[in-house]
């Protein structure tokens, strides 16, 4: 099997639904042993609820019409970035009923309480449906404040010990992962976590998060642990709280875990304090070594930062990541070659060498399709790892070829990655 990741999205949907007493089953067609029909036919549910990405658009079309064709009456909500984003493109399909905007903890079960009657789809903030044929979109939903009031994600409705990271991202399996946060306060052109959570930034209690990690220490037995805040260190007491309760558990020596965090959210003693504490591998986003690429995407920070942060790291005894973006607006083949040179010159472990992808709802989907260089026929090809694919990447910036951009990205992973010290 590859690379395949728990969907904690829908984990917490689910907990949220058995809280309130809604009978629920998770399929995860990544690792299911089972047919969709067949688990149709066997649980028939009142309602069934997708989880849909950009390139996933066309599959959860495609689930849909089985779910209808299995059962007319079952109602089909999807949800996730792009219903979040796009809501009428899901409605145009006669399969879907409802498209969740948003987070939707509250509004999936105000959902299946409608279905059995207690309630009515028009007072449900957050969702697009179809009224005598016309879609009408409900006004949205404020972001819950107290993310502590949260259920846990409902690890127990899939096969936790199946699931393997990507694999430039090193961990011992079987893992798990934990978020610590939701959202981000930064305003990156490329980044798609804006789109739902509006840049807004909501940090869960450490408390509340070491419970999380009692549980499935407990229950699941994680060999490691990743937490999936977009940037995990926004606050040095918060970070030095966090790392004391972990190592005063134990956790330190028996359960190492990694972080993602940004080079201007970290100094020597932070870093010290995450590997002193069982955190073995830090991943930046450093993006270009370009300060005025940079500056385009308003990132915020700059390559000397990045400089610091990976050599701190180092030195703190953690391993490091970066992710570099190729392709970014304005940008040159020897801009693109700086920054391929920069990352194999920094004393970097792992690397990922991404494309430009202008998601909808982004930023940089605007700027594409300002600039006339936009090219989607197909949701699929929207992928960050165009350059392994068929067919010709969506954004290509002026001056640029798709071809050179593909062949660009799979030199700079396989040139960094073949290097006697990496391997």
């Amino acid at each position: 099997m590859g690379w395949v990741m728990p969907p904690m999205g829908v984990l917490y949907l689910a907990a949220q639904l058995e809280r309130d007493g809604i009978d629920v089953r998770v399929y995860d067609a990544q690792v299911a042993t089972r047919s969709l029909a067949d688990v149709l036919g066997e649980y028939r549910p009142d309602i069934v609820g997708i989880t849909c990405a950009t390139a996933l658009v066309e599959s959860t079309f495609a689930a849909a019409l089985l779910v209808k064709e299995h059962d007319p009456t079952t109602v089909v909500v999807v949800g996730g970035v792009h219903p979040t984003v796009r809501p009428e493109e899901m409605l145009r399909c006669d399969d879907v009923d409802i498209a969740v905007r948003g987070e939707g903890l509250v509004t999936q079960v105000e959902i299946a309480r409608a279905v059995d009657g207690d309630g009515d789809l028009a007072d449900i903030q957050g969702i697009s449906h179809r009224v005598d044929g016309e879609i009408v979109h409900n006004p949205a939903r404020p972001l819950e404040p107290d993310v502590d009031a949260f259920p846990f994600p409902a690890r127990h409705l899939v096969p936790m010990q199946t699931y393997r990271m990507s694999p430039d991202l090193s961990i011992r399996t079987p893992y798990d992962i934990v978020f610590g946060a939701f959202g981000c306060p930064f305003d990156c052109v490329f980044c798609a976590a804006q789109v739902v959570m509006g840049g807004s930034f909501r940090a869960r209690s450490v408390g509340n998060i070491m419970e999380e990690i009692d549980l499935v220490v407990r229950d699941q037995g994680p060999r490691s642990l990743l937490m999936g805040d977009d940037n995990f260190v926004l606050s040095a007491e918060r970070n030095a709280e966090f790392c004391g309760q972990y190592s005063a558990r134990g956790y330190h020596r028996t359960l190492p875990w990694q972080i993602a965090t940004r080079v201007d959210s970290v100094d020597r003693e932070i870093l010290q304090t995450l590997a002193d504490a069982g955190c073995y591998l830090v991943s930046f986003g450093i993006e270009s070594a370009v300060p005025r690429l940079l500056d385009t995407v308003e990132k915020g920070a700059d390559p000397k930062q990045a400089e610091a942060a990976v050599r701190w790291a180092k030195e703190a005894g953690l391993r490091v990541r970066a992710t570099f973006i190729l392709g970014l607006p304005g940008e040159t083949r020897e801009e693109s070659l700086e920054t391929i040179a920069f990352a194999k010159r920094l004393p970097l472990d792992q690397v990922r060498f991404a494309l430009a992808t202008p998601f909808p709802g982004t930023r940089l989907w605007e700027i594409a399709l300002e600039e006339g260089s936009l090219q989607v026929d197909d949701w699929i090809a929207l992928s960050s790892m165009g350059g392994y694919r068929e067919g010709d990447i969506v954004y290509v910036p002026e001056g640029r070829d798709s071809e050179e951009l593909k062949k660009l990205q799979r030199q700079a992973n396989f040139s960094f990655y073949f290097r006697p010290r990496i391997m």
